[in-house]
């Protein structure tokens, strides 16, 4: 049995995207390893100049550029840039499948094809085909203003391709539905919450809350709306309480988030620290009393989700907070705290009492704690062979309609 990975990644453009998918397939090739099963990634780049790229330093994720003129000219403008590569892209994955010849084809689906449409079964038709999703596609595109042009093609297109496919793995039960209902009739669906290497990730040092300073982290290789960012910089500015807060923003901050920042005059109180990694990012960590969750989940019309900050934050043991619903966080959880999916301002005095009743409940067990949750609900390793058993049924019986 052989089992192909397969993306379409840019890790220059979506650097924790990459970093995920490396993990994830480490963690795949080392369970399916001792089930017998051949297992390899691939991450076909579009654009990339040979020699640019990531070296993963193991064979568990080859990366496969393909480059292009005509994609290096119009490189700022997305859909034209995704027109020019077709071809070559999809040229070069049929090759590479034809060379694997894989069984199963595990594909993370991608929508920036516009308007090819993939379907692997040309090369080899007794594959079996399976898309996995992060997101509900077509409203997470029409977010944006060319996304809204161009939504009505990628839904056509989207279903174009999903109409070859075998199976479904949804990241959570209501895109694994979603992701169903586009689809239609009654396919096998898996439900594969994102996970974490937690070896990978360095604990936080302890820090006591006193009372006095309040510091919040929040991570992100970039802002986006559906994170939420602008709802806690509001409810900073109506703060007037005798704790001083600070935010600190590791990743690249868009300017309309600065520009909120200046004209509600927080400058002092939020501290950009750009990108971070390493033991510059873990003194961050060690620093922090609550890490910052999405908090916009709701603007992509999802109540649930499983995004990797939070597995990051559960790792190294930083109490947070976010307004959706975890696929891997039980109601119970004494280190999170939810707030309402709604466009109203963060209330800082929930923020206080919900650190200060943590920090007198248990102290500095907090870490530890949350690091043995993690280790149990989170990590790659359970969640890989829950995958790995769910592929393995696929086999002659792909016409089963429950969600795993």
């Amino acid at each position: 049995m052989k089992i192909l990975y397969l993306s379409f990644n840019d890790p220059h453009d979506s650097p924790g995207v990459y970093n995920k998918e490396l993990e994830f397939c480490r963690a795949m090739h080392a369970a399916f390893k001792k089930q017998g099963v051949v297992f390899s990634g691939l991450n076909i780049i579009p654009g990339a100049k040979p020699g640019s790229l990531p070296d993963p330093k193991d064979s568990c994720l080859n990366l496969k550029p393909v480059p292009s003129r005509l994609y290096q000219r119009f490189s700022g403008i997305k859909f034209f840039r995704s027109l020019f590569l077709i071809r070559p892209v999809f040229r070069a994955t049929y090759q590479a499948i034809a060379e694997i010849t894989p069984d199963i084809l595990l594909w993370r689906f991608n929508t920036t094809r516009v308007p090819g449409i993939f379907n692997p079964k040309k090369v080899r038709p007794n594959l079996l085909f399976v898309t996995e999703h992060q997101a509900k596609e077509i409203e997470e595109l029409s977010m944006s203003g060319p996304g809204r042009l161009l939504a009505p093609l990628i839904r056509t297109q989207s279903y174009l391709v999903l109409r070859n496919v075998d199976a479904l793995v949804g990241v959570t039960r209501e895109i694994a539905a979603y992701e169903q209902g586009r689809r239609g009739g009654n396919l096998p669906v898996h439900v594969h919450p994102n996970g974490i290497n937690v070896s990978q990730c360095t604990p936080a040092r302890y820090t006591p809350y006193t009372g006095e300073v309040l510091k919040l982290v929040f991570l992100g290789s970039s802002t986006a709306r559906w994170h939420g960012l602008d709802r806690l910089v509001r409810g900073l500015a109506q703060y007037r309480g005798p704790v001083r807060i600070e935010l600190h923003l590791v990743g690249d901050v868009t300017s309309e988030i600065r520009e909120l920042i200046a004209s509600l005059g927080l400058r002092e109180q939020l501290i950009f620290h750009g990108t971070c990694s390493g033991e510059k990012l873990d003194q961050i960590f060690d620093q922090a009393h609550i890490a910052v969750g999405t908090l916009g989940m709701h603007r992509k019309k999802l109540k649930y989700g499983a995004t990797l900050k939070i597995r990051e934050y559960m790792a190294r043991g930083v109490p947070f907070i976010l307004s959706y619903i975890d696929e891997d966080i039980t109601d119970d959880f004494s280190f999170c705290l939810r707030l309402p999916p709604d466009e109203s301002p963060v209330d800082p005095e929930a923020l206080i009492r919900f650190r200060a009743g943590i920090e007198e409940r248990y102290g500095d067990t907090i870490p530890g704690r949350m690091r043995a949750y993690a280790l149990e609900h989170m990590d790659y390793a359970p969640k890989v062979n829950k995958l790995l058993d769910f592929l393995l049924s696929l086999p002659g019986k792909t016409n089963r309609g429950s969600i795993a």
